[in-house]
Formats: C-alpha cells, structure tokens, sequence
C-alpha cells in the first residue's frame, strides 16, 4: 500500500450554536488521508477520508472504491467512522463491448443502518463471532504501514504475526 496524508485546511474555525464563528485554532494534524494498494486477491483499492469545515467542500469524507476485473465497488459515507453511521453502496460493471452503465446503488441489509455498533450487538445476540485481540492488532499493524508509507514515502505492506 502506498499513503499520503496532508493538511488541506490549516486553520480550524469553531462554531457556535448560532452557526458563527467563535473561536479559530491552528490545524496540527493531517486532514487528508489517501490510502492505495492491491488487496490480497489481486483487486486495485483506494480510499479518502478528509475532514473540513469548509461548505464549499462536499458532504462525503469517506469514500471507498475497490476495482476488480469485472467491475468496481464503491461505499461512500457523510460520516469518516463507518461504525456511526448508515454507508451507501454502489457498484459498476464493465463487461467487453459493454458501455459502462455507471454506478448502481446497491441495497444494504437492514443493520447496516445502525452502524457497524449495532451490528457488533446484533452479532453478539445471535451468539456470532465479534472482533478480537487479533483483528485489533491486525487493524493496529495496517494503520502503523499507513502512516509509515505517509511518512517515508514508500510502499508499504503489513501482516500479523503473534
């Protein structure tokens, strides 16, 4: 995988309740974070996650697109945690010969909805598996090759060994 974070947005304006500004900060930490990589079958996939105050920007810091040979997916989200919040999920075929038909939403099962919290607690009520100390590390290990390859520049990859 390769990565590039930034600062887009050097100042922060904090808002009231009236919706004006009461108070600006310095932005200290990146904003911006681009991941890229092949997944282990072989498919290309990238993803965005930015935060701004800006309204000029768009309502959509997750975005999250997979290309295979057959097509690509891609899961957008109004919110950059996808536990918080319901993702939408679209899909685009591409067959030889065929003209794109662009991007189709696809319907996601109702628990998707709640966010992946509430799937973790309808999980766990069917008795099925729920993350553990592995997926944890694992999760730990790719974001350390993330902000690795951010840091250095280079192509990095990650696996888990305990």
């Amino acid at each position: 995988m390769e990565a590039t974070t930034s600062i887009r947005f050097p100042t922060i304006n904090f808002l009231g309740v009236d919706g004006r500004t009461v108070r600006t900060d310095e932005r200290r930490t990146a904003d911006s974070l681009i991941v890229q990589g092949i997944l282990e079958g072989g498919a290309s996939a990238s993803v965005h996650i930015y935060d701004s105050t800006e309204a000029s920007m768009p309502p959509m810091p997750l975005i999250w697109t997979i290309t295979g040979t057959k097509g690509c997916l891609k899961l957008e989200s109004k919110n950059g945690m996808l536990q918080l919040g319901p993702p939408k999920l679209y899909q685009c075929f591409v067959a030889k010969g065929d003209i794109e038909r662009g991007w189709e939403e696809v319907e996601l099962p109702a628990q998707m909805a709640v966010g992946g919290v509430g799937e973790a607690y309808l999980a766990h009520a069917k008795g099925e598996r729920l993350p553990d100390f592995g997926d944890a590390l694992l999760r730990h290990r790719m974001l350390e090759a993330v902000f690795r390859s951010a840091k250095q520049g280079t192509r990095e990859s990650y696996e888990i060994s305990i």
